[in-house]
């Protein structure tokens, strides 16, 4: 069993709605290979490890140089990683952590990792794909959506044929190959941490108004966005103004504002319907306001001039929703 460190003199971004979830605790990356995917009967044979001491990036890889060598990795593996209080993983709440805490059991190792201490990024991808515009969760597709684009050719799977190829031939050229492999998989599972800054401004809707000689800015968050029967509501923050709370209410509108607290509401009427490929969408009916929109539909399908879509199916229709509630935001304040 041997174990490689590698220190790299950079550090690790974490954005600040990161560093809320981890609040100062000790963390860590982590990934694992193993020569299957059953965890009764295959054995972990790498388990790598990163994370940040003294403003640098430390790489620790665990790897057996024989099946036979599990427990003395896992022993291994167990002395650096109860140091840390979060494990940070792709898909490791499903796949690696449950593994491991198998694996240490199997081998009357005394120590598992609580699944309440971990951080499955492959969740918060899930979460914020139709946002993300992702056609899926792989980590590779994530990575090329952050401009990622990392030299490690081969997969999981053909990682485990190269270990067994290593046992035979003990050829280093492949041990190589598979630790690069591993080390790969954390190393830009590091950089995947930004993806955190990226849905936090897509789920972002900046608006710049103005009310009495005020600058006002509202900031949406489009997680907030919430259909009930027909009735659409959004929350908002904006900026705090010593001024009564206001509220308003049109035709098929009402919004509150609590001035003191920045505190935002806007519920609009919306209406259920079918596109003509037979999918459910969600649509703002313009001659049912009394505001002057002029936003206009943006989507490839053919709808009438006063109908807006908001979502189709269960996918809110940004480019329609954001120019709309910018429109219906600066119409209100310019009336109150």
């Amino acid at each position: 069993m041997e174990v490689i460190h590698d220190r790299i003199p950079e550090k690790i971004y974490i954005s600040s709605f990161l560093k809320k979830i981890l609040d100062n605790k000790n963390f860590c990356i982590l990934d694992i290979e193993t020569t299957g995917l059953n965890k009764k009967n295959n054995p972990i044979i790498l388990i790598g490890l990163l994370y940040e001491e003294n403003s640098q990036i430390n790489i620790m890889q665990f790897f057996a140089d024989h099946i036979k060598e599990e427990k003395k990795l896992l022993e291994s593996f167990k002395k650096v990683a109860s140091k840390f209080n979060y494990f940070i993983t792709y898909n490791g709440d499903t796949f690696d952590i449950p593994f491991i805490n198998f694996r240490l059991n199997h081998n009357s190792i005394d120590y598992n990792i609580n699944s309440e201490t971990t951080l499955d990024i492959l969740k918060v991808v899930r979460k914020h794909k139709d946002l993300l515009e992702l056609p899926n969760c792989k980590l590779k597709t994530v990575e090329k959506t952050l401009g990622i684009n990392r030299e490690d050719k081969i997969s999981g799977k053909e990682s485990i044929k190269l270990y067994y190829s290593y046992i035979k031939q003990k050829d280093l050229n492949i041990k190589k190959v598979i630790l690069k492999h591993n080390y790969d998989d954390i190393y830009y599972l590091s950089k995947l941490l930004s993806i955190y800054d990226v849905i936090n401004n897509l789920a972002t809707i900046n608006i710049n108004t103005n009310l009495k000689g005020h600058n006002i800015n509202i900031k949406f968050d489009l997680n907030s966005l919430n259909i009930n029967g027909d009735i659409l509501t959004i929350l908002g923050k904006s900026s705090i103004l010593n001024i009564p709370d206001q509220i308003y209410y049109g035709e098929n509108y009402n919004f509150g504002w609590k001035c003191s607290t920045g505190n935002f509401k806007l519920n609009l009427q919306v209406y259920e319907g079918m596109l003509s490929n037979k999918k459910k969408c969600i649509y703002f009916d313009k001659n049912e306001c009394t505001l002057n929109i002029k936003t206009v539909d943006k989507t490839q399908y053919r709808v009438p001039e006063n109908i807006i879509l908001i979502k189709e199916n269960k996918k809110l229709i940004k480019k329609n929703f954001e120019p709309l509630l910018k429109e219906i935001i600066k119409n209100i304040f310019s009336i109150i």
